[in-house]
């Protein structure tokens, strides 16, 4: 059984088809990226999976029940921060587990534990605006991680970025990811971004498709020196590119 499985997934609004009989699955553990265009219906697929949209058919198991019109079973993390500005750094990361009910004092010493574990706990009782645009990303997907463990989903986090900074924070994503044993589902435009963080690439090419190509990125190529730079990644994206262009 996969930690994720969406199945048959059709979505249309006022008769026009956004996605179309669609599958896919995320393995626990995972990094699974979609890439595509705009307009393709990428985020409508998250809001289905989050619970947040109703497909027109087909069903999503997390763990092999179903969580159609069942929000709160996955983490959703949009472009934006969404840091609250009037609150500290660590109320923020506390505010998932206080919404669940959690008492105020406790939900903080956890927040502050978890911002120690990752080395953040000097800006602690800082506010966002006092922080970078890219800690505040560090800050936001750890919250995001609070919300639920089940299943992140990220759509586009790293976009807004300076290109310095999303490297930077693309690796620092993938210890985070290792070190809480995430499994994540991550929307992106950048192939670049894909091919570094995934461990298999869907791409979704609008609704006139029902099936999604699917690229798995090899561990070992990973594993050489100046991946990025190597003929192994030039590999993939050309493949990528390919799947898009058909």
């Amino acid at each position: 059984m996969s930690k994720l499985e969406v199945k048959h997934i059709s979505k249309s609004f006022e008769y026009k088809k956004i996605l179309n009989n669609l599958n896919l699955y995320v393995e626990e553990h995972e990094i699974v990226s979609i890439v595509g265009p705009s307009g393709v219906g990428k985020s409508t697929l998250f809001n289905v999976i989050a619970g947040l949209l109703e497909p027109s058919q087909g069903n999503v198991f997390l763990d092999g029940e179903s969580i159609i019109n069942k929000p709160g079973h996955v983490s959703y993390m949009l472009q934006k921060d969404l840091l609250l500005p009037y609150k500290t750094i660590e109320q923020n990361v506390a505010l998932p587990l206080m919404l669940k009910g959690e008492a105020k004092k406790k939900a903080i010493k956890k927040a502050e534990e978890l911002l120690k574990e990752f080395g953040f706990e000097m800006v602690a009782k800082a506010y966002p605006n006092e922080l970078s645009g890219g800690m505040r990303q560090r800050i936001a997907l750890l919250r995001t991680y609070m919300f639920s463990a089940n299943l992140i989903l990220l759509d586009e986090p790293f976009s807004a970025l300076d290109t310095f900074t999303k490297s930077e924070i693309q690796s620092w994503y993938l210890k985070v990811h290792k070190n809480l044993g995430l499994t994540t589902l991550f929307i992106t435009h950048d192939i670049d971004e894909a091919i570094k963080l995934s461990n298999r690439v869907y791409i979704l090419k609008g609704s006139q498709y029902d099936s999604l190509d699917n690229i798995s990125i090899a561990k070992s190529a990973k594993n050489i020196d100046n991946f990025l730079l190597s003929d192994e990644f030039l590999d993939y994206k050309k493949k990528i590119i390919a799947c898009l262009q058909k």
